[in-house]
């Protein structure tokens, strides 16, 4: 049978340096989120203040109030949105040119009226 006597010991003496382990780890990971989050560095520390401050309430706010996407998903989702626009842009090109091909073009219509001006 374990002591209460040596369970509060290890309460005593660990649980301290677990509870300031576990509130530094919080403040680091909330460091790191929101500099892959934000861009601007008043931002950063902030957030960073917040989580050092107020011990794993800071970083549950952080988690609730942190942008929804990384700067990278953003990046790649710009990226991807111009290179759309380009394809979109070379398609509008490519159909603006064949219309213009389609009004030179005679039809068998114009055909008909230029035969029967021709015959008059």
């Amino acid at each position: 049978m374990v002591s209460l006597n040596g369970a509060f010991f290890y309460l005593h003496n660990v649980g301290p340096v677990c509870f300031v382990a576990i509130w530094l780890a919080s403040a680091r990971w909330v460091n790191l989120d929101a500099r892959s989050r934000l861009r601007n560095p008043n931002g950063i520390r902030a957030a960073t203040l917040a989580a050092a401050a107020l011990p794993f309430v800071g970083a549950a706010l952080w988690a609730c109030v942190r942008p929804a996407e990384t700067l990278a998903l953003r990046r790649e989702r710009r990226l991807v949105r111009l290179a759309l626009e380009e394809e979109l842009r070379g398609l509008d090109e490519l159909s603006q040119r064949r219309l213009q091909r389609r009004r030179h073009e005679p039809t068998e219509r114009d055909a008909d009226a230029r035969r029967a001006m021709a015959g008059r």
